[in-house]
């Protein structure tokens, strides 16, 4: 499979292998764009818009699946398409994305052997959900936006500069990942607990996860060095 979203004609676009995740829609995007530069065109610089909308969706969907037992498809399907309802669902998730991310994120950065997972900004992919949002509604006459070259030529900007730390940052490591609560040592646990509750400060995590580690080897039983085990891959 050619894994350069660049060079592609539209029929390629179109035919490109379907993937179950969220960097398949970023990866269309990124074809798309090209498209767009290469040609002018504002149907392949609204495409590349929507796949980019598209794919952020699915990644919020992704992280709100991280932090769930289990979802329900009739709680979710409230907040398809709407971004307030669903900063809402992730906000009262009994394990917060925000919260659990930074945690895990300390726990990783204490380990030099642990995979380098990729943690999102919530109000960053939210703005960016918005942002693409922009070009698949009406944007005036086209006089003004399509047939002119600088009004298409300053959209395909916008749409890259959301577009490419999003890119660069989904290609940049293995994947999300976040604690599975339900798998990690007792004693790790009663730290997140702490932490979610307000209790300790992020620096007091770092501590105390530090200090724990031998016993919570002990507890999950792991050999030799990595206590870290509990990650639950999106």
């Amino acid at each position: 499979m050619d894994k350069d979203p660049k060079g592609k004609s539209a029929e390629e676009i179109l035919k490109y292998p379907r993937i179950d995740h969220s960097s398949w829609h970023f990866f269309q995007s990124k074809s798309w764009l090209d498209l767009a530069t290469r040609t002018l065109h504002p149907s392949a610089l609204h495409y590349s818009a929507f796949e980019l909308r598209y794919g952020l969706e699915y990644l919020i969907f992704e992280l709100l699946v991280l932090t769930r037992n289990k979802l329900q498809e009739s709680e979710y399907k409230k907040c398809v398409g709407d971004p307030k309802k669903m900063k809402q669902l992730m906000s009262k998730s009994e394990r917060p994305y925000v919260k659990l991310a930074r945690f895990t994120e300390i726990a990783m950065g204490l380990d030099s052997s642990a995979p380098k997972l990729k943690f999102w900004t919530l109000t960053e992919l939210f703005k960016s959900w918005g942002q693409a949002s922009n070009y698949l509604h009406f944007l005036g006459a086209h006089n003004l936006t399509y047939q002119s070259d600088e009004w298409i030529i300053s959209s395909i900007g916008t749409v890259e500069s959301i577009l490419d730390p999003i890119w660069d940052k989904a290609t940049s490591s293995i994947g999300v990942g976040l604690f599975n609560l339900n798998e990690i040592a007792p004693i790790v646990k009663s730290i997140w607990e702490d932490y979610l509750a307000g209790k300790i400060s992020e620096g007091d995590v770092r501590t105390r996860l530090d200090l724990v580690r031998p016993i919570a080897m002990i507890q999950q039983g792991i050999p030799k060095t990595n206590y870290l085990s509990g990650i639950k891959f999106g």
